[in-house]
């Protein structure tokens, strides 16, 4: 096992905190985005039958979009900066976000995948793209 200064442990530990709590956050983000998504494609969410407050139909109507593409860009960013590092630096520590990347890459795939498939539904059932009732 290589020895570390006491610097070098200090920086891999710091290395592999930053590396957990960015994917911890897009864990969070991407869990709110399929929580959006969910309640998005469900046809009661949209009707007062539902019992859903409107401030939280108003809240997805108005942010479900720039979410979804505010998660998309942050979480490519944050990929393509793990990649230019261990490329660039050798970094295990950006292995590691990468590793890390991959949980909330696949949440985000899930979310994309109900999307689609309700639009996909939607037209099988001859309504618009982007049907919901209400």
């Amino acid at each position: 096992m290589p020895s570390y200064s006491e610097s070098e442990e200090s920086s891999i530990t710091l290395q592999l905190l930053s590396a957990g709590a960015l994917s911890a956050l897009f864990i969070v983000l991407n869990l709110i985005g399929l929580g959006f998504t969910a309640l998005k494609e469900t046809p009661e969410f949209w009707t007062n039958g539902g019992g859903y407050p409107i401030w939280l139909r108003e809240t997805v109507l108005e942010s479900y979009y720039p979410g979804l593409i505010a998660v998309f860009l942050i979480q490519t960013l944050a990929t393509i900066a793990c990649i230019y590092t261990f490329f660039k630096h050798g970094s295990g520590a950006a292995l590691l976000g990468l590793l890390g990347l991959a949980p909330p890459w696949l949440m985000f795939l899930v979310t994309v995948g109900v999307l689609i498939a309700n639009n996909i539904w939607n037209l099988i059932n001859n309504n618009p793209l982007h049907w919901h009732p209400g």
